[in-house]
């Protein structure tokens, strides 16, 4: 029964954020850059590492970094458990959905030798028994805040430390 309740409030999660997702305004790429993109000052061998620390704290896997283009790389996959599958297929006749892969990048660069900037792009992915089902980017301006928030205090820990 515990299950069955953990399902049902998995679908209601799922369904409630697709109609979320469909309300939610289309931003502009200038809007999406201020969304996504933030100046530190700190140089950017601080930013760059404590981007990494940040990103694995968020549990993401780091699939790849190179300090001197400033790219990192990373992904989370959510797998959904057998009984959340059977009852997502009962209610819908489309692909089944076996769970969610989340992509993100950061770009950090150099803006001075005591300032850095960087960008960080979220992409969502439904992928289910036929590939990807649904695709999305993350524009939730609390989640940026937040990782751009932990970025800074990262920051400041890495400084106190030298």
């Amino acid at each position: 029964m515990r299950r069955l309740m953990g399902s049902l409030m998995m679908v209601s999660v799922l369904a409630g954020g697709l109609l979320l997702q469909g309300c939610e305004k289309e931003l502009t790429p200038m809007e999406r850059r201020m969304l996504t993109t933030r100046v530190i000052e700190a140089p950017y061998e601080a930013v760059f590492r404590a981007a990494s620390t940040v990103i694995q704290d968020q549990q993401y896997i780091i699939k790849s970094t190179d300090m001197k283009s400033g790219l990192i790389t990373a992904e989370i996959n959510k797998e959904i458990d057998f009984a959340s599958k059977l009852l997502m297929r009962s209610l819908s006749s489309s692909s089944s959905q076996n769970g969610t892969r989340i992509q993100l990048s950061a770009m950090v660069n150099s803006l001075s030798p005591t300032s850095t900037e960087i960008r960080i792009t979220i992409q969502e992915e439904d992928y289910g028994d036929r590939g990807v089902i649904a695709s999305r980017q993350i524009k939730n301006p609390k989640v940026f805040a937040e990782l751009f928030n932990q970025l800074t205090v990262e920051v400041q820990r890495i400084a106190a430390r030298n």
